[in-house]
């Protein structure tokens, strides 16, 4: 496995960690949540931090961020599942095989949740590239969720 430095490291590691919700499991889910949004950049990571680390309500976000409450709450809703569903974990896992672009690719993709236009203007490729990329990207997570279900004896 390549090394992507402490902090990347440290997120790998709670990768296989099951954390059952409610309870005493709440605080090591909220601390999972907190470790990966460090991966997020801009409004998605102040979002995200308001709500975990600040316990802020979805409405007190909203009158920050002159939106509405339900915008708020369906953000933070999507923010988590992408930072909580593991599919940038399995690329994080196969970095070397994805590459510098496809790295950048999968993270745009997968955690910030840009569009594929976008993440062509971001990167300055061409959108086919940017498609290709992703083919790449959903081989490895498919790969990954086929592993789990055979595992499980699906």
């Amino acid at each position: 496995m390549a090394t992507y430095g402490c902090d990347m490291d440290r997120f790998l590691e709670d990768v296989d960690r099951r954390v059952p919700t409610g309870g005493a499991g709440f605080a090591d889910e909220v601390d999972l949540i907190r470790r990966r949004a460090e991966m997020l950049s801009g409004r998605d990571k102040a979002l995200v931090m308001l709500y975990v680390d600040k316990g802020r309500q979805f409405r007190e976000a909203a009158v920050l961020m002159g939106v509405s409450e339900a915008t708020v709450a369906r953000r933070v809703g999507r923010i988590i599942r992408r930072l909580m569903d593991g599919q940038y974990i399995a690329c994080l896992r196969h970095g070397e095989r994805l590459g510098r672009l496809g790295m950048a690719v999968a993270k745009d993709h997968l955690i910030d949740g840009m569009s594929v236009h976008a993440i062509a203007v971001r990167r300055d490729v061409s959108v086919y590239r940017v498609r290709r990329v992703l083919e790449e990207v959903r081989g490895i997570v498919g790969s990954k969720g086929q592993a789990a279900a055979e595992s499980k004896g699906e």
